[in-house]
Formats: structure tokens, C-alpha cells, sequence
């Protein structure tokens, strides 16, 4: 795999890097402050939590007097963690709470770069930049106090360094990737993917004896956020997580079915997340337009042709003659098996199906859908892949830019403690 050095060998080569840079600052800029603090509930709650933690209190809530301090018992106390440096400097401002997933957000765009394998074009490399880094999912969510972005990076992080280690078994290598999965199921629960999709592969290629290694740095890495929050009398594994992934549907039959409704809703939702002109404000000019029943049918076609893709770039990297290529696709399958098993298998709130769920697997599957064009005649290939490009990012121009005519706006930022 390439390093840094080997994808900019001349200065001009910074020009296209650089530029990919620019236009998702301006974006995020306009649109660091259109959603209220505390619209969102989660958000409110992170940054309660990292107030806490700022004043020595551990992860709890706390209510006030008469009531004592509570552990939510809802995430994991990572987050929270990683935000509390800002609390403690500044304790009044919201908006330094929002710097960790701007930062978080920037650095996708190296680790999207050095993603590919080494036989990937720079043309692929930096179309997979700027697809993630534009994409109106990432940009609104680098100015909001939510897990997805630096979740999302901690992950892609971890499918490069594990692809890295397998390469060159390096420490530097394997130290980063105990470092991002340990990061990422700090984070979210359902970042146990991760660790899953490691030691699976590892099984699965014969290099067993490395797993307790794997498993005890991440574990290492883990600790501190453990140990908070058994402090406070929190669980490792929450019981609202529990409850979403298995206090729902006793029965076979009816966990498959539900299963198979979260299955079709993320089908339905794929292209809202990756081709982002769908969605809401579309779904309305349809209805005025008369297109109220077309619209969904033409959203869910979109999604199935969308997945079929993705599957055809896996397929495509798992049958070529590339080894490194063929295992980093095996590894990605297992990823996403694990990840989209727990997506369909989550009964969240109002819905389990949520498209912010979607924004940690953006890189992978804008790689995918990079993938399942490679290998067509020349210079097919450099056209699909260019023309591919061009209209996924006008439609992230065109989705970012309506948002910026119509912000949320809805309501009061959160202010005060409790």
C-alpha cells in the first residue's frame, strides 16, 4: 500500500488534496451552526456527560438537587471522554464542543486517500476523498456534538491499519489499529463490529496466535473508559443497548421479520446517505408534483441498484488476482457483515432505521462503488469513474446547498446545566 510520500511525490500534487480541503471547510463553515445544541437529544446528553467528567464527577447526569448524579446507562462513556478537555477549557461553549467532530471530520479525508490498495488509481484515491469529505451527511454532522464522524473515522482508521499490519506486521502499524478499534467501541456500542471482523479474519487466514495480542491492546486502550464507568455503577455493555439488540422479537419468526423490515428500510434509505439527492425536501416536490407513489419506487429502485454495486466491487476485489486486494475485500465482507448485522437487528427510536447510522459505512461503500468500476476497458473505466464522480458530488453540492437556504432552525439551543 501507498504511504503518503508515494501519493504526493511533487508539490503540485497538493493542489487536488488541498482544494478537496477548501470546498468541505466552506461547507462545513455555512453549516457549522444550523442545528440548535440539544435538538437532537443525544447531543444534549454528550455534552452533559463531558461537563461532568470536566468537574471530576465521573459520566453521570446530574439532575440537581435533591437528585443525586445518575449514569445514564445509554452510551459508552468514550465520547464524553474525548470531549471533556474542551468542557474543562472552556465550560460555557458549545461550540468548542463541536471542534472534536470538525478535527475528526477533516482527518477522513488522508485516511480516505491511503483507503484504496496500491494498485488504485490517484484518480480513485481522490475521488474517495472528496465523495466522503462533501457528502452533506458528513458535512452536517462535523458541526454537531455526535459520536457518527469520529466513530466514522476511528473505523475507516481501523480498516487501513489492519490491512497495513497484515502487509508489513509493523508495531506502528499494529498500535494504530488497537488504538482505532479500542477508540471506536469506546465510542458506539455497535463499533464491537470491528473486533469481530479482526479475529474472524484472523481465524479465517490461520494467524490465530496474534489474536489474544490484537484483543489485549484494544482491551488496554478500552480501559480507561471501562473503568469510568463502572465508577459511577454503569455497565460495559448497556442495558439500553441490550435491550435494542436482543429485548426485541423473542420469537425466530418474528426477529426475521423484523430483521427483514430494518432490511428495506436501509435499502430505501442507502441512496439518501450516498446519492444525496434523495430525501425529505425531494420526497415533497414529488407529492406536488404528483409523483406520490413514483417517488418511493423510484427511491427504493435507486437503493437496490446502489447495493448491487457495492456487492459487485466486494465480489470484483474478493475474485482478483491482486492477494492484498482480494484479502482487504474478504476483511471488508466481514465488516460489514457484523455491522449490517447489528443495523438490522437494532430497534431504536422512533425508528431502527436511521440514515445517520449510515455515515460510518460512507467510505466503504464510495470505495465499493470505486471498486466495482475498476477493471473495464480503457478508458472506460477513467470516464465511469470521473462521470460516476461528478454527479454523486453535484448532488452533494446541490443537497448541502439547499440546507444552507433552509437550516434547522427549529429550536432553542440548550443552554444552562440538567
Amino acid at each position: 500500500m501507498p504511504t503518503s510520500a508515494e501519493i504526493v511525490k511533487r508539490p503540485r500534487d497538493l493542489v487536488a488534496p488541498v482544494a478537496i480541503l477548501i470546498v468541505g471547510l466552506v461547507l462545513i463553515a455555512v453549516r457549522f451552526a444550523e442545528t440548535p445544541v440539544g435538538s437532537l437529544t443525544d447531543d444534549a446528553y454528550y455534552v452533559e456527560l463531558a461537563r461532568s467528567l470536566a468537574e471530576g464527577k465521573g459520566p453521570v447526569l446530574d439532575l440537581g438537587p435533591p437528585a443525586p448524579p445518575v449514569s445514564p446507562g445509554i452510551f459508552p462513556p468514550g465520547f464524553p471522554m474525548l470531549l471533556a478537555p474542551a468542557a474543562f477549557l472552556f465550560p460555557y461553549s458549545l461550540t468548542a464542543l463541536k471542534f472534536l467532530p470538525l478535527l475528526a471530520t477533516l482527518a477522513l479525508l488522508p485516511v480516505c486517500l491511503l483507503l484504496p490498495d496500491s494498485s488504485a488509481s490517484r484518480t480513485q484515491r481522490l475521488a474517495l476523498g472528496a465523495l466522503v469529505l462533501v457528502n452533506p451527511w458528513v458535512v452536517a454532522w462535523a458541526g454537531r456534538i455526535l459520536s457518527d464522524n469520529p466513530f466514522c473515522l476511528f473505523s475507516v482508521g481501523a480498516l487501513l491499519a489492519y490491512g497495513r499490519w497484515r502487509q508489513r506486521m509493523s508495531t506502528g502499524w499494529l498500535v494504530a489499529l488497537v488504538v482505532c478499534v479500542g477508540l471506536a467501541v469506546s465510542l458506539r456500542t455497535i463499533g464491537l463490529a470491528l473486533p469481530a471482523a479482526v479475529t474472524t479474519h484472523l481465524l479465517l487466514t490461520g494467524h490465530w496466535r496474534r489474536i489474544p495480542i490484537f484483543l489485549a491492546g484494544v482491551a488496554l486502550v478500552m480501559l480507561p473508559a471501562v473503568l469510568l464507568e463502572l465508577s459511577v455503577g454503569g455497565e460495559i455493555l448497556t442495558s439500553a443497548y441490550r435491550q435494542q439488540i436482543l429485548g426485541h422479537s423473542p420469537g425466530v419468526a418474528d426477529r426475521l421479520g423484523f430483521a427483514w423490515s430494518n432490511l428495506t428500510g436501509y435499502v430505501a434509505e442507502l441512496p439518501v446517505a450516498a446519492l444525496p439527492l434523495f430525501g425529505n425536501p425531494v420526497a415533497a416536490l414529488a407529492g406536488k408534483l404528483g409523483l406520490t407513489r413514483a417517488y418511493p419506487a423510484i427511491q427504493c429502485a435507486a437503493g437496490i441498484l446502489l447495493a448491487g454495486t457495492v456487492l459487485v466491487g466486494l465480489w470484483k476485489g474478493w475474485r482478483s488476482g491482486s492477494s492484498s486486494r482480494r484479502e482487504r475485500a474478504r476483511f471488508l465482507g466481514l465488516y460489514l457483515l457484523f455491522y449490517g448485522g447489528a443495523l438490522l437487528n437494532f430497534d431504536g427510536y422512533p425508528s431502527g432505521v436511521q440514515t445517520r447510522l449510515l455515515i460510518p459505512l460512507l467510505p466503504v461503500v464510495y470505495l465499493l462503488l470505486l471498486e466495482a468500476v475498476r477493471g473495464l476497458p480503457d478508458p472506460t473505466e477513467g470516464r465511469v469513474m470521473v462521470l460516476g464522480t461528478i454527479l454523486i458530488l453535484a448532488m452533494s453540492l446541490v443537497h448541502n446547498g439547499w440546507r444552507v437556504a433552509n437550516p434547522l432552525r427549529s429550536a432553542t439551543e440548550a443552554s444552562g446545566r440538567g
